[in-house]
């Protein structure tokens, strides 16, 4: 059921990312061919591109954390011989890496609570600036589920349930 569940995500969230990837690609190539081509520079598309762009990012991240490709240092890893310390050692990183990622995820709720008291607008289009801020929440807690997958992953490893690392 849940590899189901997120057999669909990962395809939602596949396809976000080239949606916001060519919606920025195409806002880009608008602005360059009003701008230096026709000399009629559209100052709407700057803030425009702003909303794919965060989304793009913050999607980006996620899918790194679903596919635990994001960046690491596993430099220490390098001086132990046995799988279970090597584990040991991520699950503590893992561990880190939760914590840190409940912090922002309260950080990122209490920014999205004021974002819609204030009802903040954009400059020039005057959209809501909620639409940007609420990926943060909404990216934060979609790595935490996947930093605490990736969490009880080398745990299983530590206590012998589970043989490799990846």
């Amino acid at each position: 059921m849940l590899k189901k569940i997120d057999k669909k995500f990962t395809f939602f969230l596949e396809w976000a990312l080239i949606i916001a990837l060519n919606l920025i690609a195409i806002l880009m190539f608008i602005q360059v061919l009003f701008r230096y081509v026709l000399q009629l520079p559209l100052n709407f598309i700057e803030e425009l591109l702003v909303i794919p762009g965060i989304w793009f990012y913050i999607l980006g991240s996620v899918y790194a954390s679903k596919k635990e490709e994001h960046l690491n240092a596993r430099i220490i890893e390098i001086f132990f011989k046995r799988v279970k310390s090597i584990a040991t050692l991520r699950a503590l990183t893992a561990a880190l890496s939760t914590f840190v990622c409940g912090w922002l995820i309260y950080w990122s709720y209490d920014l999205c609570k004021y974002s819609f008291k204030v009802n903040k607008a954009s400059t020039i289009l005057g959209y809501p600036m909620s639409i940007i801020e609420v990926s943060l929440f909404v990216g934060f807690v979609l790595m935490f589920i996947y930093t605490v997958a990736e969490l009880v992953k080398y745990i299983n490893v530590v206590n012998g349930k589970r043989k490799e690392l990846n």
